[in-house]
């Protein structure tokens, strides 16, 4: 049962992570910064703009938008273990059955 839980949990860390790159693309960048170079998912890794090359500027400092990308990522790892546990709290009677 742990290894069915820790691999649903890889897969919805996987999902919300997506999402949250999505949101962080469409919220931050062009906001606190400018990267020429980056995309959707590469906008959501450290670091964010390469500053100096190619007009890549941070527009924010630098302690703002790593406080915002944390919360991002506390979200994308934080949601996924709370669906996981109220779903085992929900239906702990059927899992156990089903599961053990």
């Amino acid at each position: 049962m742990k290894l069915r839980m820790l691999t649903l949990y890889g897969l919805l860390v996987l999902v919300c992570a997506l999402l949250c790159a999505m949101i962080w693309h469409a919220h931050m960048a062009g906001s606190a910064f400018i990267c020429h170079h980056a995309g959707i998912i590469s906008d959501f890794a450290p670091p964010f703009a390469h500053e100096g090359r190619d007009g890549d500027v941070l527009l924010q400092p630098t302690r703002v938008i790593y406080t915002i990308w944390a919360v991002y990522v506390g979200t994308a790892l934080l949601v996924p273990a709370l669906a996981l546990w109220l779903g085992g709290r929900l239906y702990e009677r059927d899992l156990k059955r089903s599961w053990m």
